[in-house]
């Protein structure tokens, strides 16, 4: 998040209203929760505005599985003011609606066997690629700047606090108390930066996705190399056998094989 000691690059994600789209894991048309979402510089913890490009952040109402889509396929022509109660469904472009039809005929040629080679392939790269923003997250990049360094001057105040109770009282009991507190805020914070961020996630989503066309290491492998190619930090973080492991969690799971 940061890039240097009073600057700091936050993602920003406005809520916006309801939409529709494939989802992947779901494997069918689903309702998702609609955002705006765009980078943000904060100076000493002021909002300079955004950096880069801004995206759409979709999120399945079923799964809670995090998609990515371009902001040309939802235009957003009015600006939603929080607390006014409106659930807004923003226009769908005719090519999303087409590209939902085309995967749920896809499915449903996967279900009766009828899928052709080219088609499994394709099914199986879009799943991957579905979720390789999440992979460049940082833990922390959703996170406010005031809110992080709110967590970090509590650490360091409690750290100190059991730095002068140790040298000055030298009570053991005392300093094994904020010891303990300093051991489960840590805790409690490190779930909540977990909880906030999606990347942590993102495997398991693949995973889910993949599981009924259960590619092989091989595959899984030809489609990192892609994201290799195209320099998608998921390439780097994507582990063949680590994904078909969760890939067989899933199939078990989803009663799709034994458990070994």
């Amino acid at each position: 998040m940061g890039t240097g000691p009073f600057s700091a690059i936050t993602l920003r994600v406005r809520p916006v209203g309801i939409t529709v789209d494939f989802c992947p894991v779901c494997r069918r048309e689903r309702s998702f929760r609609f955002a705006e979402a765009c980078q943000h510089r904060y100076m000493l913890f002021f909002n300079r505005g955004p950096v880069g490009h801004a995206h759409h952040e979709l999120t399945c109402t079923g799964c809670g599985a995090i998609l990515e889509r371009d902001v040309d396929e939802r235009p957003v022509t009015m600006t939603v003011t929080s607390g006014s109660g409106e659930v807004r469904e923003p226009e769908v472009l005719p090519l999303v609606r087409q590209r939902i039809a085309d995967w749920e005929d896809m499915e449903r040629r996967r279900q009766s066997g009828k899928l052709r080679a080219d088609e499994r392939e394709e099914m199986i790269r879009t799943a991957m690629l579905s979720f390789s923003r999440l992979y460049d997250e940082q833990l922390t990049a959703r996170l406010h700047p005031a809110t992080l360094t709110a967590v970090i001057v509590f650490m360091v105040a409690l750290a100190g606090t059991a730095a002068w109770v140790w040298m000055d009282v030298r009570n053991h009991w005392v300093v094994a108390g904020l010891l303990v507190a300093i051991v489960g805020a840590l805790g409690l914070a490190l779930v909540y930066i977990r909880h906030k961020c999606p990347r942590t996630k993102a495997r398991r989503w693949v995973a889910a996705a993949l599981a009924p066309l259960d590619p092989s290491e091989e595959e899984i492998a030809a489609i990192k190399r892609e994201m290799l190619t195209h320099r998608l930090r998921a390439g780097v973080c994507v582990k063949p056998w680590k994904m078909r492991k969760a890939i067989d969690k899933e199939r078990v799971r989803m009663g799709l094989a034994r458990p070994a």
